[in-house]
């Protein structure tokens, strides 16, 4: 069922005042489903959920070993995956249905949210808390965003007055389920695409009230935010391109430092769409991931390294791990080593 690689690289990038060095050590973990496509991803401590397709679910322990597995029934495919404080697991269909699943620790399931003709993106919770928000493509003339203050047990809507209203064809994307990002306790942004720009729509205090910003990355037709890093108020990373235009790759990532008021373009070294971005909790390593492989950077976007030329769908780094999920249940971990 699996097996494992060890591969030990050594990059070294250099500047005057800071010179900077990463060794990654391999790990990969051939599930090798047909037709299986993970895009859903999480980790918690030493435990690794992945979810994908016709409701596949795995679960990774320390130790490497796919040591638990499910397949819901009638599920079209599980786009996000988010382990509770309490080590639930809440998954999230993205299609027809708009539904949000949890798995308890003994194995039992609950649908714990359900809504006809809902196309849901994703979901993001605060850390170390059971407040999160979920959204979905525009119904009318706005986003649906949901909330959850209870370990997703239950959810409820966000009045619609509350938020923005839609641009012609704006929708989001579900390519890793990391459109939404909930950096710190009150602070929601959500971006989306597909319209003439590709915007955030933002909330400051819990979802309360929201507001809106423009960004410079390209959109239209299949262009957009297809993925967002923030890990404070005001810094993040927002990353995407073309799914039907891959090797386009002038516009397709950008970082902020003050909520997305200005915003400066780091895509040279990048090849193209790419449908996740993720990084550690400083932003020293920074990593996307796509179609067209996987690359990292050690200075913030200034230079991108290619990492490996596997495409791969979502990625997540922790303090010590990259985590990589993709095609035919491919999966991936990597250690790594910043000094």
């Amino acid at each position: 069922m699996k097996y494992i690689i060890s591969i030990l690289l050594f990059t070294s990038i250099y500047s005057c005042s800071n010179p900077k060095s990463i060794t990654f050590t391999e790990h990969l973990i051939n599930v090798k489903k047909t037709g299986y496509h993970s895009r859903g991803v999480d980790v918690k401590g030493e435990h690794i959920v992945f979810s994908g397709k016709s409701g596949h679910v795995f679960s990774i322990n320390q130790t490497d070993s796919l040591n638990q597995s499910y397949i819901l029934d009638s599920i079209e495919d599980f786009r996000d995956v988010y382990i509770t404080t309490d080590y639930s697991i809440l998954l999230l269909n993205s299609g027809t249905n708009g539904q949000i699943w949890k798995l308890l620790a003994d194995g039992s399931k609950e649908l714990v949210f359900n809504q006809d003709s809902l196309f849901l993106d994703g979901f993001s919770f605060f850390e170390n808390s059971k407040i999160g928000f979920a959204y979905g493509d525009p119904i009318d003339s706005t986003f649906i965003v949901l909330k959850t203050i209870d370990n997703g047990n239950n959810w409820t809507q966000i009045s619609t007055n509350l938020l923005p209203k839609t641009l012609t064809n704006e929708a989001g994307f579900a390519a890793s389920g990391t459109g939404i990002q909930t950096p710190k306790q009150d602070i929601i942004y959500i971006g989306t695409g597909i319209a003439d720009t590709a915007r955030l729509i933002r909330s400051f205090d819990n979802g309360e009230t929201w507001d809106v910003v423009n960004t410079p990355i390209k959109s239209g037709d299949s262009f957009g935010i297809y993925s967002m890093y923030f890990n404070s108020t005001k810094k993040g990373y927002i990353i995407g391109g073309s799914y039907k235009e891959t090797t386009y790759n002038e516009k397709i990532c950008y970082y902020t430092k003050n909520k997305g008021k200005n915003w400066t373009n780091i895509s040279n070294g990048l090849p193209g769409y790419m449908s996740c971005i993720h990084g550690n909790k400083n932003h020293t390593l920074l990593v996307t991931t796509g179609r067209l492989g996987s690359y990292y950077s050690l200075n913030k976007g200034k230079e991108w390294k290619l990492l490996s030329q596997t495409p791969y769908y979502t990625c997540v780094v922790t303090d010590s791990k990259i985590v990589f999920s993709g095609k035919d249940g491919t999966f991936k971990i990597i250690e790594y080593y910043l000094y």
